[in-house]
Protein backbone atom coordinates (compact mmCIF):
# COMPACT_ATOMS: atom_id res chain seq x y z
CA UNK A 1 0.00 0.00 0.00
CA UNK A 2 2.87 2.36 0.77
CA UNK A 3 4.25 1.93 -2.74
CA UNK A 4 0.81 2.65 -4.22
CA UNK A 5 0.51 5.89 -2.23
CA UNK A 6 4.04 6.91 -3.20
CA UNK A 7 3.35 6.38 -6.92
CA UNK A 8 0.03 8.23 -6.61
CA UNK A 9 1.76 11.16 -4.93
CA UNK A 10 4.41 11.31 -7.67
CA UNK A 11 1.70 11.21 -10.34
CA UNK A 12 -0.33 13.98 -8.71
CA UNK A 13 2.74 16.16 -8.21
CA UNK A 14 3.74 15.78 -11.88
CA UNK A 15 0.21 16.70 -12.97
CA UNK A 16 0.31 19.94 -10.95
CA UNK A 17 3.99 20.91 -11.01
CA UNK A 18 6.40 20.62 -13.94
CA UNK A 19 10.12 21.28 -13.62
CA UNK A 20 12.14 21.65 -16.82
CA UNK A 21 15.60 23.02 -17.50
CA UNK A 22 16.15 25.58 -20.26
CA UNK A 23 19.45 27.06 -21.34
CA UNK A 24 19.75 30.73 -22.28
CA UNK A 25 22.64 32.01 -24.33
CA UNK A 26 23.77 35.42 -25.49
CA UNK A 27 26.32 36.12 -28.19
CA UNK A 28 28.00 39.43 -28.89
CA UNK A 29 28.84 39.68 -32.59
CA UNK A 30 30.39 43.15 -32.55
CA UNK A 31 33.91 41.72 -32.10
CA UNK A 32 33.39 38.80 -34.51
CA UNK A 33 35.88 38.59 -37.36
CA UNK A 34 35.01 36.23 -40.20
CA UNK A 35 38.00 34.35 -41.59
CA UNK A 36 37.00 32.74 -44.87
CA UNK A 37 40.04 30.46 -44.94
CA UNK A 38 38.95 28.68 -41.73
CA UNK A 39 35.24 28.67 -42.48
CA UNK A 40 33.41 25.40 -43.07
CA UNK A 41 33.03 24.28 -46.68
CA UNK A 42 29.98 25.50 -48.54
CA UNK A 43 27.05 23.11 -48.71
CA UNK A 44 23.91 23.46 -50.74
CA UNK A 45 20.39 23.50 -49.38
CA UNK A 46 21.26 24.71 -45.87
CA UNK A 47 18.63 26.91 -44.24
CA UNK A 48 18.67 28.50 -40.77
CA UNK A 49 15.37 29.39 -39.08
CA UNK A 50 14.46 30.97 -35.74
CA UNK A 51 10.95 29.85 -34.77
CA UNK A 52 9.15 31.86 -32.08
CA UNK A 53 5.50 31.04 -32.69
CA UNK A 54 3.28 28.17 -33.74
CA UNK A 55 2.28 30.11 -36.85
CA UNK A 56 5.93 30.18 -37.98
CA UNK A 57 6.24 26.46 -37.23
CA UNK A 58 3.09 25.74 -39.25
CA UNK A 59 4.51 27.76 -42.17
CA UNK A 60 7.68 25.64 -42.11
CA UNK A 61 5.60 22.46 -42.08
CA UNK A 62 3.53 23.79 -45.00
CA UNK A 63 6.78 24.33 -46.94
CA UNK A 64 7.64 20.67 -46.35
CA UNK A 65 10.28 21.22 -43.65
CA UNK A 66 10.04 18.67 -40.82
CA UNK A 67 10.05 20.99 -37.79
CA UNK A 68 7.50 19.27 -35.55
CA UNK A 69 9.13 15.84 -35.89
CA UNK A 70 12.40 17.05 -34.34
CA UNK A 71 11.04 19.37 -31.64
CA UNK A 72 9.04 17.42 -29.08
CA UNK A 73 6.23 19.37 -27.36
CA UNK A 74 7.00 22.29 -29.67
CA UNK A 75 3.42 23.56 -29.74
CA UNK A 76 3.26 23.85 -25.94
CA UNK A 77 6.77 25.28 -25.60
CA UNK A 78 6.23 27.91 -28.30
CA UNK A 79 2.97 28.93 -26.60
CA UNK A 80 4.97 29.52 -23.40
CA UNK A 81 7.47 31.81 -25.18
CA UNK A 82 10.27 29.46 -26.21
CA UNK A 83 12.29 30.15 -29.35
CA UNK A 84 13.72 27.31 -31.42
CA UNK A 85 16.79 27.65 -33.63
CA UNK A 86 16.75 25.14 -36.47
CA UNK A 87 19.09 24.23 -39.28
CA UNK A 88 17.59 22.37 -42.22
CA UNK A 89 19.59 20.54 -44.84
CA UNK A 90 17.28 20.17 -47.77
CA UNK A 91 13.92 19.34 -46.21
CA UNK A 92 15.31 17.40 -43.22
CA UNK A 93 16.33 18.90 -39.87
CA UNK A 94 20.07 19.07 -39.36
CA UNK A 95 19.90 20.58 -35.88
CA UNK A 96 17.22 21.95 -33.56
CA UNK A 97 17.62 23.61 -30.19
CA UNK A 98 14.80 24.93 -28.08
Amino acid sequence: MLSLFRHAAVFLRSAVFAHEVYYLSKHNLTDFVFNESTAAPQTTGVRFEMVSSNDEADELEAEGLEFRSCALDSRERLDKGAIASCIFIGREPGHAAH
